[in-house]
């Protein structure tokens, strides 16, 4: 049955899957950090809440809102309640220096900020190069006061699926980092092929990532749990601990994790890895950075129950477009894999025109998880055909979903 939030002129948004298990399933743990969480309703009233205070303040469809903290509850709602107005959640990354996050508040327009304790000094010098950033909420007893004011009913704010929901910025080779534009409808495909992909079961209903939440790998690590109803887990910033992620993994029976090649190796290292209770552990996935094959052996070896996946893409394609499982992230190291449900690949020439096998070319892509532009195209067009450009992506068709990558791989 259709209420406020699910109004038939609306599209469906990242937020929506949320509000969705809020009314079927109140109770189950929608997210888990550091030994406490939110249910579904705890985290749907939170973001509805959230999404009115920042509405008070004057944050409208489509204005920006920053997202500067350390990996937490706060951050996720965030994002959540930025979907929810029809604001564009801007991930910032937190190790940057006040220049460079003050270049992503001015080059975003950000309207609003919210940010971490540790990093309200870091913000307060970066805000002098974002004239348009008019409200600063901080996380603690200032976010909470504004959530208890703001009213907890849903609000029908007009949002399609087409609409941005992330401007992820990605650094290239050379130049300023770009927002790539992602919008509902590429975040929520991407979930959808994720779980569809790779055959999620019953059983696949704990996700972890060790990623920090500014960074695409924990964006779309969570959404398929919030799309299934599932939990995601949060970890703590700051220095990698493995023997801590070990207790975490067995304490909260994850199903799915996440980390780069030089984490999983301090994992498999723990000692008296054997002996803990990790059988829930399902699927274990990686990216980001090469990995031996000595490794991913003894990744099989520590988790025999556990299916090895490697994960190949870029942000502006929200971002997986190929998996490499099982056997045969051994078997062909090297290979990026086969493309994800929805994703087509290509190698091509200059011309456009498919490689023959063993030979090397240019990656291109089609597929609706392709984002639409990024942001500074908006005033400085991105080139829509092949051969012209110098960015990461050299050219990107929004009416087709397809697009160039400027990286090479060899056909096989």
């Amino acid at each position: 049955m259709s209420d406020q939030r699910t109004a038939r002129w609306r599209g469906m948004t990242i937020a929506d899957q949320v509000a969705r298990h809020a009314r079927s399933r109140p109770d189950a743990p929608a997210l888990r950090f550091a030994g406490s969480g939110r249910s579904y309703a705890e985290l749907d009233e939170r973001v509805t809440r959230l999404a009115a205070a920042l509405a008070d303040r004057g944050v409208r469809r489509g204005d920006r809102v920053a997202v500067l903290t350390l990996n937490g509850l706060e951050g996720v709602e965030s994002f959540l309640a930025a979907a929810r107005l029809g604001a564009i959640a801007v991930p910032v990354n937190f190790r940057l220096v006040a220049d460079e996050v003050g270049y992503a508040l001015s080059d975003s327009g950000a309207a609003a900020l919210v940010v971490d304790p540790a990093l309200a000094g870091l913000a307060a010098k970066a805000r002098g190069a974002a004239p348009e950033l008019h409200t600063v909420l901080t996380v603690g007893p200032g976010y909470e006061d504004a959530l208890a004011a703001a009213s907890p009913e849903p609000v029908e704010y007009p949002v399609d699926e087409g609409d941005p929901a992330f401007l992820m910025y990605t650094s290239g080779t050379t130049g300023k980092p770009k927002g790539a534009v992602l919008t509902h409808r590429n975040l929520l495909m991407h979930a959808f092929s994720h779980v569809t992909h790779l055959g999620w079961g019953p059983d696949d209903r704990v996700g972890l990532s060790g990623a920090p939440l500014f960074h695409i790998a924990a964006v779309s690590g969570m959404l398929p749990l919030l799309l299934i109803g599932g939990t995601f887990v949060l970890t703590r910033s700051g220095a990698f601990d493995p023997v801590a992620t070990v207790d975490e993994l067995e304490r909260e029976r994850v199903s799915s994790a996440f980390y780069v090649s030089a984490q999983w190796q301090a994992i498999c290292a723990v000692p008296g890895l054997a002996d803990r209770d990790l059988s829930a552990l399902r699927r274990i996935s990686w990216g980001a950075a090469p990995a031996s094959t000595t490794l991913l052996r003894t990744m099989m070896t520590a988790f025999p129950q556990a299916e090895v996946v490697t994960a190949f893409g870029q942000t502006e394609c929200s971002p997986v477009t190929c998996f490499l499982r099982g056997r045969d992230s051994v078997r062909k190291i090297g290979s990026v894999g086969t493309p994800m449900l929805n994703v087509e690949v290509r190698v091509v020439d200059d011309a456009m025109v498919d490689v023959p096998q063993g030979e090397v070319g240019e990656i291109v892509y089609r597929s609706p998880m392709v984002m639409t532009e990024y942001w500074a195209s908006r005033r400085r067009p991105l080139s829509r055909s092949p051969g012209a450009g110098s960015t990461p992506v050299t050219w990107c068709d929004r009416t087709t979903r397809a697009i160039s990558t400027s990286s090479t791989a060899r056909r096989t």
